[in-house]
């Protein structure tokens, strides 16, 4: 939402004849080829394909294009994100800018992690944090949006945009197949091997993001709370199957080996050997009895 919200921020910045509630009009000379991905006034500068952070060469290229005069307006924007991804040398680059910033050159810097970016950096932005959306407004969009839409909001942990993403990526229907075959590794139907091989070509990012809430809704789950609290609360009775199979203590334990699952895959690591490794964690949450039985 964030990045959404900054290049609502550049529009309008960039609009010459903005609403009276600030935002773009989405119809004058600098709105229709701001739309079009095509405005000379405006750069966005991210990660390139394939890579894991922004050079410092892609910094310099950007710096330099705020020098330039303005095409269309008065102003030139720029847009960074994610910041946190910046090399130590890209970071210096970028500090040189706004230490002395061009006359009528606005940058936006956007962070998920701002804890992440250096504090020489910190020290010099107007910080803007943005929170969830309140329960109020939530439920005024989501009078205009499907079921699959509300059941994806509780996955997304409350934040809109992301449920959407989910819903296109078609996580609420996978989540079904993934439902189904981590009970029957703990009913002892399928072993982690094999479901391993199974997973292979899944979405792992988004199946090991929902994996995670859903182990968390069968501690919350072993410790009685209500279902209608949990992420997964449309899945009541096989999170009831989960609960009875997987020692709960265990499965807390094993919360921090799934985050650094996680994080292995945005490095070369083998995919489908971090998965293997995860899911043999997990089978290894069977209470005693289960194993037994397997």
């Amino acid at each position: 939402g964030k990045l959404h919200l900054a290049r609502v921020l550049a529009a309008a910045l960039l609009c010459r004849q903005t609403k009276p509630d600030g935002l773009p009009c989405g119809s004058c000379a600098s709105c229709k080829p701001f739309a079009g991905g095509a405005h000379p006034d405006f750069r966005e500068l991210t990660i390139e394909p394939d890579k894991k952070t922004i050079a410092v060469e892609q910094v310099r290229n950007f710096s330099r294009t705020r020098y330039l005069r303005p095409q269309i307006g008065q102003a030139r924007v720029g847009l960074i994100h994610p910041l946190e991804q910046l090399q130590a040398s890209a970071a210096n680059a970028l500090l040189k800018t706004l230490e002395e910033p061009p006359a009528g050159s606005h940058i936006l810097l956007v962070s998920e992690h701002p804890s992440a970016v250096i504090a020489t950096i910190r020290s010099r932005c107007q910080i803007l944090r943005v929170p969830l959306p309140t329960t109020d407004a939530l439920a005024s969009w989501l009078s205009g949006q499907n079921e699959a839409v509300k059941q994806a909001l509780a996955l997304s942990r409350g934040a809109p945009l992301r449920a959407l993403e989910l819903v296109q990526a078609d996580i609420v229907r996978l989540r079904g197949q993934w439902l189904e075959g981590l009970i029957a590794m703990c009913t002892g139907r399928t072993n982690p091997s094999s479901l391993a091989q199974r997973w292979r070509d899944q979405p792992l990012p988004e199946m090991l993001d929902w994996l995670y809430l859903l182990l968390s809704d069968v501690i919350k789950l072993n410790f009685g709370v209500s279902e209608a609290q949990l992420s997964n609360r449309d899945q009541g009775e096989n999170l009831r199957v989960l609960a009875g199979r997987l020692d709960v203590e265990k499965l807390r334990r094993a919360l921090p080996r799934l985050l650094k699952a996680r994080r292995l895959l945005d490095s070369n690591a083998d995919k489908l050997l971090i998965t293997e490794q995860l899911l043999i964690t997990l089978w290894a949450c069977k209470t005693k009895g289960m194993q037994h039985a397997s």
